[in-house]
């Protein structure tokens, strides 16, 4: 394979994968893709999630805390996870009859330990910068694949935000002539991409609207001992805790301009830390923190609507993917604010709500070995359009 070519298939199979602030596991999905920009079609041939034991959880969580984390933590797993996924991965081809050699390429977003995409401070110079874990190279030594990773880098080099990436993705396989979309990915962090219809490239939009499952998922662990609030039992039992909410909805970041991404830095341990002491000075049952968690995220996406979205498009359809699209109290949270616009699942155009973001990383793979560039500036803040992705041989 000479780099300096773009891949010269005009079909290909390829690998994407996803282990998202969520947390839950490596998702893996085998894409047949041909053609490549807006001539990109696709079709999923297999999917699966390889769960993360609890153990795996604890130290990812540990590496990516400010208290506990340290250089030792993060190299430390940067090669765990990659043979990890490796082994996952070799495993996901065995069962499905596949040899390594009838893959092309691998595209691999990595964990994020540490995404920070305002500049601050660093030695004197303003310095943004965001790292994923999971090492391509060891990736492609392991399981003897071409691996394409460190997509978010390109982008911030030039300025932008590094994330969302997906908004790119959303664009090829989703854009309409009839309808104005928004295409809602409820993973740990909630992420929003708009598209009016007939739009070209540079009037698609697109931002983080803050927590998606993250604190829900954070209290099922620490309240419940759960690893996630399963069908929106805990939530569907308790009541929303009015003054908590209010609270919550008070942290800056809704109040932000996009472009903007966010992460576990702004709404992981720290905040629930914070909220986990609110509870017990408004002394809120766990039911109701977690229904009120639920909220939290339901009306940090409809506020964001009513304040990004709506003043430029009227969105007919919301297209809902990731885990929290199985969580029946969001679903009906978001049905009921966004009216009259319909609340659909992914899946209705061919993107399982689990698959999606897997399916989106391997078309940025293709993107790359076919070198388009693949940020888009009016979503991450970037200077310019860029190639992202850096290639790893076996």
């Amino acid at each position: 394979m000479n780099p300096c070519k773009p891949f010269n298939k005009n079909t290909g199979q390829i690998i994407g994968l996803m282990s998202g602030t969520s947390l839950d596991g490596l998702d893996i999905a085998l894409v047949e893709i041909s053609g490549n920009g807006l001539q990109t079609a696709f079709t999923l041939k297999a999917f699966r999630t390889s769960p993360y034991s609890s153990q795996i959880q604890r130290f990812i969580l540990d590496c990516a805390a400010p208290a506990r984390g340290s250089t030792a933590c993060v190299s430390q797993l940067n090669f765990f996870l990659a043979n990890v996924w490796s082994e996952a991965v070799l495993e996901f081809l065995e069962n499905n009859h596949l040899k390594p050699g009838a893959v092309d390429f691998i595209g691999s977003h990595g964990q994020t330990v540490y995404h920070q995409p305002a500049p601050s401070d660093f030695a004197g110079r303003p310095t943004a910068s965001t790292l994923q874990v999971g090492d391509p190279a060891v990736l492609a030594k392991k399981t003897g694949i071409p691996v394409v990773g460190n997509f978010r880098d390109g982008d911030m080099a030039l300025g932008g935000e590094g994330a969302p990436l997906v908004p790119y993705v959303d664009y090829l396989l989703l854009r309409s002539e009839e309808k104005n979309r928004a295409i809602l990915n409820l993973g740990g962090i909630a992420n929003v991409t708009v598209i009016p219809r007939k739009a070209r490239k540079e009037e698609v939009f697109a931002f983080d609207t803050g927590p998606g499952n993250m604190v829900m998922d954070a209290l099922a662990r620490d309240r419940f001992h759960r690893r996630y609030d399963e069908n929106g039992a805990i939530a569907g039992k308790g009541r929303v805790h009015e003054t908590l909410l209010r609270r919550l909805l008070e942290e800056p970041y809704f109040r932000q301009l996009p472009p903007k991404s966010t992460g576990r830095k702004l709404f992981g341990e720290t905040f629930v830390q914070r909220l986990l002491r609110q509870q017990e000075k408004l002394k809120v049952p766990d039911e109701d923190l977690m229904a009120t968690a639920a909220q939290l995220t339901v009306l940090s996406i409809v506020n964001a609507a009513k304040e990004w979205i709506e003043p430029k498009v009227s969105i007919d359809e919301w297209i809902v993917s990731g885990g929290g699209a199985h969580n029946p109290v969001l679903l009906k949270g978001l049905a009921q604010h966004l009216e009259p616009a319909r609340v659909l699942l992914s899946e209705e155009y061919g993107l399982p709500v689990d698959a999606k973001e897997a399916i989106a990383f391997a078309v940025l793979a293709n993107e790359m070995m076919n070198h388009n560039p693949a940020n888009l500036p009016s979503v991450t803040g970037a200077e310019r359009e860029t190639i992202l992705g850096t290639l790893s041989f076996p």
